[in-house]
């Protein structure tokens, strides 16, 4: 009984991305007021669009979205990272799964965190919960090309990677709309058709895992292992 039973294969969760890039670039008040990310996702559909691209091809996602933040404007950047093994890529083999949130002062990086799948079996430097974030990483290679800076958060500090429930790019952004509330993202938030998005997200990742954690509970494995133990993979 794994922590990531369940959990989509690359094939599947490419699928699920696509259609949440389908409704970005669809929708007029994201498009009014989060052109780039709008473009962006546009770009990124037409990328998956055919069976072929979307066996085949990655998916790196970023873009920048101007956000009111405690009564100021800043630069909020969202990043999806999805990379399957090359020879499976029709499998259930992920490489890397990595969704992130950074916050920018000018071009100066002032918070960003990773949303994380530790892949099972992967060698790590010491034991990660599988499902995870953490605060700071490494600077995106899209960050750097815009010159952005990340010295204010100490980059170097890889830890601690807090156990937290699996995240999909619709999720992230539901995060983002919510904490980061304008009439703007009051509109998208309460629309029915977002609401029903996000829904088929919990659905499609989150469900399975307190599933699974909940039958971990029941089971005589409970005796001597902390539900700490299950969440890093043992």
């Amino acid at each position: 009984m794994s922590i990531s039973k369940g959990y989509p294969n690359p094939i599947e969760l490419k699928k699920n991305e696509r259609e949440t890039l389908q409704f970005l670039h669809t929708r007029s008040v994201i498009e009014k007021q989060f052109a780039d990310l709008a473009r962006k996702a546009r770009l990124h559909y037409y990328d998956l669009a055919d069976p072929k691209k979307l066996k085949n091809n990655d998916i790196d996602f970023s873009a920048k979205m101007e956000i009111s933040i405690q009564g100021e404007i800043k630069q909020l950047y969202v990043g999806a990272n999805l990379r399957s093994v090359p020879e499976a890529r029709n499998s259930s083999r992920h490489e890397m799964v990595s969704y992130s949130i950074g916050i920018c002062n000018g071009h100066d990086l002032i918070r960003k965190f990773h949303f994380d799948y530790a892949i099972p079996g992967q060698k790590t430097n010491q034991d990660v919960p599988v499902f995870h974030f953490q605060y700071g990483g490494e600077l995106s290679p899209y960050l750097a090309e815009l010159g952005i800076s990340d010295t204010k958060i100490e980059p170097w500090l890889s830890v601690p990677r807090l156990n937290y429930q699996p995240v999909t790019l619709a999720l992230l952004l539901d995060i983002v709309f919510c904490e980061f509330r304008t009439d703007e993202t009051n509109k998208i938030v309460e629309d029915s058709n977002w609401r029903a998005l996000v829904r088929k997200n919990e659905e499609l990742v989150v469900k399975q895992y307190y599933e699974n954690i909940a039958s971990f509970m029941g089971s005589g494995k409970y005796r001597n292992c902390l539900i700490r133990d299950y969440c890093y993979g043992n």
